[in-house]
């Protein structure tokens, strides 16, 4: 589903069970097997799928859902196990969830919200966004200004969104490279870069996204697909954000096959 067009996701759905209520703000795990239809429920709750099914702008969606599958990443990576009975095992595998998470967000964004973030009311608020929801926590965590500090002159919402993109995949992959180092050798490496946490950069990043006015200005979902593929640091992590009351803001709509940790 996460390679098919909005178009191929509308005209080949169908509900196999009516009495999941997806698209109802609240956590929720759709657990089954593979092949019954988990993925495709997410991906149907994607902008780009929701404006064909709603047929209105997607100002008054009720709902920005922003779509993630955790499989065939580089997230489950086997150098964890050197982490994960440190203190910062925990704090690295948050660290490395956000990020990715983060990237999708500004993805989904550019591929399907582009034509509504261009004019110039919607640029402004989503540079004012970056500024404060980006930016500010990156320099917060010590992240050198002329690393992000650029990001601001973009001159289109498509060239600011590329850029945020690319800055947050950077950081992700420089955390991906330390945890590989740390798997090459027993000497204790320390990690110099930022640590973003869900608290305290996902969550408002989130939250705030209503404030380009373009979006939606309901709750947003993000749609976790395949979570069964996390290794149990990143479980440990995700079930932790499903125990915060953020339901009335940011829900998560987690599927996994039957072997969740």
């Amino acid at each position: 589903p996460e390679t098919m067009s909005a178009d191929e996701i509308v005209k080949l759905f169908v509900q196999a069970d009516p009495n999941i209520q997806l698209t109802s703000p609240g956590h929720l795990f759709v657990n089954g097997h593979r092949g019954s239809g988990k993925s495709m429920a997410l991906r149907l709750l994607s902008p780009d799928c929701q404006t064909i099914v709603q047929d209105r702008p997607l100002c008054e969606h009720p709902f920005f859902a922003v779509y993630a599958t955790v499989k065939a990443t580089e997230l489950d990576l086997h150098e964890f196990s050197r982490v994960q009975d440190e203190s910062s095992g925990f704090i690295l595998a948050e660290h490395l969830l956000v990020t990715f998470f983060a990237g999708k967000l500004f993805r989904s964004l550019l591929e399907m919200c582009s034509s509504e973030l261009s004019m110039p009311p919607a640029f402004e608020q989503l540079r004012a966004l970056v500024k404060n929801y980006i930016n500010t926590p990156l320099n917060d965590e010590g992240l050198e200004e002329e690393e992000f500090g650029e990001i601001l002159e973009a001159s289109n919402s498509s060239e600011l969104l590329v850029k945020v993109q690319t800055l947050l995949d950077r950081i992700h992959i420089r955390t991906v490279r330390y945890l590989r180092k740390r798997g090459t050798t027993n000497e204790y490496i320390g990690y110099d870069g930022p640590l973003l946490g869900f608290q305290d950069f996902l969550l408002p990043l989130l939250r705030n996204l209503k404030t380009v006015k373009v979006l939606p200005q309901g709750p947003v979902y993000l749609l976790i697909d395949d979570a069964d593929n996390l290794n149990l640091l990143q479980t440990l992590v995700l079930n932790t954000w499903v125990s915060y009351r953020t339901t009335g803001d940011v829900s998560l709509k987690i599927s996994t096959q039957l072997r969740y940790k």
